[in-house]
């Protein structure tokens, strides 16, 4: 006896809607270089203070310590 199959009445037909999806790739290389560029600006910027807090430090030592001698 061979298996009945239910057959739906209704034929289902998907649709695929096809939508452009945008490209950001040169947006994204844009935004990490001048991230990069801000990094490397941020890490000069940090290197002249902290120089100029040593020239500081040692300058007003200096200041301290001749009132001794």
């Amino acid at each position: 006896m061979p298996m009945e199959t239910t057959v739906p009445t209704e034929t289902v037909t998907k649709v695929i809607e096809v939508v452009e999806q945008m490209d950001y790739t040169e947006y994204l290389v844009k935004l990490v270089n001048s991230n990069e560029l801000i990094l490397d600006a941020v890490h000069v910027l940090s290197g002249f203070a902290l120089f100029a807090i040593v020239v500081c430090l040692c300058y007003f030592c200096y200041k301290f310590f001749r009132i001794f001698f």
